[in-house]
């Protein structure tokens, strides 16, 4: 579903700025779904055990401490969907 919307002062005057389109948001991301799937199940715990010892750029670094280790562990599974 795409929402277009238009400005309108206290004058009555429509904006003439360019035109922003905006989609309905999904749901929100869950922590630990590391493939977007929108469940965090198997697939994302061996893309984490992929990335185990990983640094601060690894997706699976879950907890933002810059290390994938037992702690993003506990997050992942505390998320656990499927």
């Amino acid at each position: 579903m795409r929402y277009w919307i238009s400005a309108i002062d206290w004058a009555g005057n429509v904006g003439t700025g360019p035109e922003r389109e905006f989609t309905e948001a999904g749901r929100p991301p869950v922590s630990g779904d590391l493939d977007g799937d929108g469940v965090v199940n198997g697939a994302d715990l061996g893309m984490m055990l992929a990335d185990w010892e990983g640094g601060a750029s690894s997706r699976a670094d879950l907890n933002g401490d810059g290390r994938v280790d037992g702690l993003d562990l506990g997050v992942l599974l505390a998320n656990w969907t499927a």
